[in-house]
């Protein structure tokens, strides 16, 4: 990604650098794209109730726990919604089924597994040497991915 973001760095004036700024600004904002995709709160969710789901099975059943990582994804639900624990069959059931169950929020309090979004990727291209961030408009769009950071909590009927 570094030559990518860096090969906007090369002098020149007039009509190529305002190209090379569009082109910069274009990358900058499918970088946002890209995070509000991966970084879905509903996605997010899905991905940490798996995770609940996985870890209580693993405490049911602490035999098979070393078997996860060679096992393919439809093997890995097949022994979930096979556990002897009901939580987990819930879950996964839920995540499966009934997805429309799921519910995320933002509320920091009450009831629910909690997960966040703490991280984004803050590279920048730079143009003409001078970073596309420390630009007003570098600034605005960068200020999208800060909004992305929050905490939320995700709770299904049977939690």
């Amino acid at each position: 990604m570094f030559r990518v973001l860096s090969a906007f760095n090369s002098p020149n004036t007039g009509f190529k650098h305002r190209k090379r700024r569009r082109a910069a600004i274009h990358l900058l904002r499918l970088i946002v794209q890209d995070h509000e995709l991966f970084l879905s709160p509903l996605l997010l969710a899905v991905d940490r109730l798996l995770a609940e789901a996985i870890s209580l099975y693993w405490k049911y059943d602490e035999k098979n726990k070393n078997s996860f990582t060679e096992q393919t994804d439809a093997d890995m639900i097949a022994a979930l919604k096979a556990s002897q624990n009901s939580k987990v069959r819930d879950i996964i059931n839920t995540i499966l089924y009934q997805p429309e169950q799921i519910n995320v929020h933002q509320n920091s309090t009450g009831k629910g597994i909690s997960f966040g979004i703490r991280k984004v990727y803050h590279k920048s291209p730079i143009v003409n040497g001078t970073l596309l961030s420390e630009t007003a408009k570098g600034k605005e769009i960068l200020n999208r991915l800060e909004r992305l950071k929050k905490e939320y909590k995700v709770n299904i009927p049977s939690l």
